[in-house]
């Protein structure tokens, strides 16, 4: 795989509500069709508004591409929402935040969970980077990073 594009984090703020938005309707309306599951306006901004203080807006070139989103607790960690624009999506920018969040979560001896679509491929990207499976629900998947330290609680 080439090397993913240079991007930037940064906290998400107010004004990037409407960007945000736009990216979960591009990015998750067809995951979201394909499971069935039908969100209205509010429904999609309240999921977009949940956990905001720990939202990161993902830049290339100072450019809003993406979402990302984690939930920190003392034994597990949440990737909450890892969302791109179409056209950044496959460039590795996805891998990288998950892969450096990976290694971030062994270091401290924390759990890392996410939860995926059925229909969404990011699951196949998940499972690349060492993710199992270990619960399922309605919609799809619950899964956590391999070998994180899921039962030994941190310092």
């Amino acid at each position: 795989m080439s090397t993913p594009p240079t991007f930037t984090l940064r906290a998400a703020e107010e004004a990037d509500v409407p960007f945000l938005l736009r990216l979960r309707e591009v990015a998750m309306d067809p995951h979201h069709r394909a499971a069935g599951i039908v969100q209205t306006s509010a429904e999609m901004e309240a999921r977009v508004r949940n956990f905001y203080d720990e939202a990161q807006v993902v830049e290339v070139e100072g450019r809003p591409v993406g979402l990302w989103k984690l939930h920190r607790e003392p034994h597990q960690w949440w990737i909450i929402q890892v969302q791109l624009l179409p056209e950044q999506q496959g460039r590795g920018i996805g891998a990288a935040l998950v892969r450096g969040l990976v290694a971030e979560a062994r270091a401290a001896g924390v759990a890392l969970k996410l939860k995926v679509l059925t229909h969404n491929p990011a699951r196949h990207l998940y499972e690349r980077l060492g993710f199992v499976i270990v619960g399922t629900d309605e919609h799809g998947y619950e899964m956590q990073a391999g070998e994180a330290g899921a039962s030994k609680p941190a310092g």
